[in-house]
């Protein structure tokens, strides 16, 4: 008889594991469904809002976001190689077209001109040989869109760059600080001249026409600024400023120059024309 019981209780405890066992299963199918619906739901939401926030981006922001996300030291080859071409209708509806991609074993750009050949711009990364990791990076982009007619004017020019400055600038010994400050703006102006010059052919064999003319405008540019520096110290001073210092150029109107160093990093910001901070 105490087998029997025995056997009855063990016969009901297995049912009732059985029983227990399914409802488990049951309710961890019911939270895997739930888990899998809001997490596609997340997913769905995040691209939307990304979509939702890149179409809030000016056109602006838009053609500098590969500048913008590139950081100097930390980001990699890797990082930079998917972003900073835009294909076909990416920059829709500003421009339709795709931008052009040229690069060597340390260099990468790319860029593009309006359809109207109205605004041209690139962005360029140059690589450490190495390390493969990002130390110097430049935006450029110019609008010679003259007077409408309702009298406004589109003409403007913008240019960013930051790179990591090379010891025999960093440890050289200087005069004061505004033969400092001269020494690294003419040291910029050569690396921007050295790394679109490494792209002159393109390592595919491509000419870039649209590089070409950024390099000159710029060149021209740099040029200019630094005939002005070298002709004042009161201009040296004011580089550094938050407002920089008011350059009129020949082209695309009144505008600032501003140049940040310190450490072993130095950027600068051009910014004329339409491009220049509105006067207060």
């Amino acid at each position: 008889m105490r087998r029997t019981r025995a056997g009855q209780f063990v016969v009901a405890a297995c049912r009732c594991s059985a029983q227990i066992v399914k409802i488990l299963n049951r309710q961890s199918v019911v939270f895997l469904c739930c888990l899998a619906v809001l997490s596609m739901w997340a997913w769905g939401c995040s691209a939307w809002f990304s979509q939702a926030g890149a179409k809030n981006l000016s056109f602006e922001q838009m053609l500098s976001s590969p500048y913008d996300g590139a950081n100097l030291k930390t980001s990699l080859t890797l990082d930079v190689l998917g972003k900073i071409q835009r294909s076909q209708g990416e920059l829709a509806p500003h421009f339709m077209g795709a931008e052009l991609l040229s690069q060597s074993d340390s260099v990468v750009a790319s860029s593009a001109q309006s359809e109207d050949g109205r605004r041209i711009w690139f962005n360029m990364v140059a690589f450490h040989e190495f390390r493969l990791n990002v130390i110097r990076k430049y935006f450029f982009v110019a609008d010679d869109t003259g007077p409408t007619l309702r009298g406004k004017s589109r003409r403007g020019l913008r240019f960013d760059c930051a790179m990591v400055l090379p010891n025999e600038i960093i440890e050289k010994s200087y005069a004061d600080d505004s033969e400092r400050q001269i020494a690294v703006l003419k040291y910029i102006r050569e690396s921007l001249r050295k790394d679109l010059n490494e792209l002159g052919a393109g390592a595919t064999g491509q000419n870039d026409n649209t590089l070409n003319v950024c390099g000159l405008l710029m060149n021209q540019t740099f040029e200019m600024i630094l005939r002005r520096v070298d002709s004042s110290p009161a201009v040296v001073a004011a580089l550094s400023q938050p407002d920089g210092f008011e350059f009129d150029h020949i082209t695309f109107d009144k505008g600032t120059v501003r140049m940040v160093a310190g450490g072993d990093t130095a950027a600068v910001k051009i910014l004329f024309g339409v491009f220049a901070p509105r006067e207060q």
